[in-house]
């Protein structure tokens, strides 16, 4: 029970991160794609990718420290 509370935490707060920290994330974490497919997928470079990823996982990680 307490693991579909956190995924429904963790859902809400992805649909929080700018558009293309959530399109990013989504993408390489949630459908397995690397790092290249991303940057191909939304015609950008691996290196916009990463950071990207990085701003959305800091984002994240305050989100959800809020949450506790």
């Amino acid at each position: 029970m307490e693991k579909k509370e956190d995924a429904k935490v963790l859902a809400k707060a992805i649909t929080r991160l700018p558009e293309n920290q959530r399109i990013a994330f989504t993408l390489n974490k949630l459908e397995d794609l690397s790092y290249k497919e991303v940057s191909d997928i939304m015609k950008t470079s691996v290196s916009a990718v990463e950071s990207l990823l990085h701003r959305a996982k800091m984002n994240l990680r305050k989100d959800l420290e809020r949450e506790l």
